[in-house]
C-alpha cells in the first residue's frame, strides 16, 4: 500500500504537470521494524524529526511550506499503547500471538506470485481475527491489519519490503 501526496504547484501547473510524492508508509515502517523492534516511532519528538527532514526535501522543490504537516498525523506513526492488542515491540506480538503464528508459514514467499499472495492474504486474515479477539476493541481494526503488514513485510518475508 502507499500514502501517495499529490500536490499542484502553480509553477508546475503552467507546465500541465502534477508532482506525485509517494510515502511508502508501509514500507518505511516495516523497514523500522526490522531494524528496532518497534512497530512505529517511539515518540513525538522523532515523528516531527522525521516530517522536519521530509518537508526539507520537498522545500528544495519550492513547494508550499507546512504541506507535510496538512498532511500527516502523530497517531499514524507514533507508538501508543491504544493501537493494537497494547502492542508495540516485536516481543510483544510474540507475547500476545506466540513465536510462530500462520504468517511465519504463509508470507515467507516471493509474494508476487499470486498463490503466494493469496496464501499470506489468508494467513494475515487469520492473525487479524486472532489479534481483534485479543484486542476486543473493533475500532482498532486497521492498526492491527497495518500491524499485520508490517510484520510480515519486515519481520517474516524473505525479501522484506525490497520486492
Amino acid at each position: 500500500m502507499i500514502f501517495t501526496l499529490q500536490i499542484q504547484h502553480p509553477k508546475l501547473k503552467s507546465q500541465n504537470k502534477t508532482v506525485v510524492f509517494h510515502c511508502y508508509r508501509f514500507s518505511a515502517l516495516a523497514e523500522h521494524l526490522k531494524e528496532t523492534n518497534l512497530f512505529q516511532l517511539p515518540n513525538f519528538p522523532t515523528f516531527v524529526s522525521c516530517l522536519d527532514d521530509f518537508q526539507s526535501k520537498l522545500d528544495l522543490l519550492s513547494l508550499p511550506n507546512g504541506v507535510v504537516s496538512l498532511c500527516f498525523e502523530p497517531t499514524q506513526f507514533v507508538i501508543t499503547l491504544d493501537l493494537c492488542a497494547e502492542i508495540q515491540t516485536t516481543k510483544d506480538w510474540v507475547a500476545k500471538l506466540g513465536q510462530s503464528t500462520m504468517l511465519d508459514q504463509g508470507c515467507k514467499a516471493d509474494l508476487g506470485d499470486l498463490t503466494a499472495c493469496d496464501t499470506c492474504l489468508r494467513a494475515g486474515n487469520e492473525v487479524h481475527s486472532r489479534l481483534m479477539a485479543i484486542d476486543g476493541n473493533r475500532s482498532h481494526c486497521t492498526d492491527c491489519f497495518d500491524f499485520i503488514v508490517f510484520y510480515a513485510a519486515g519481520i517474516v518475508n524473505e525479501f522484506g519490503t525490497v520486492k
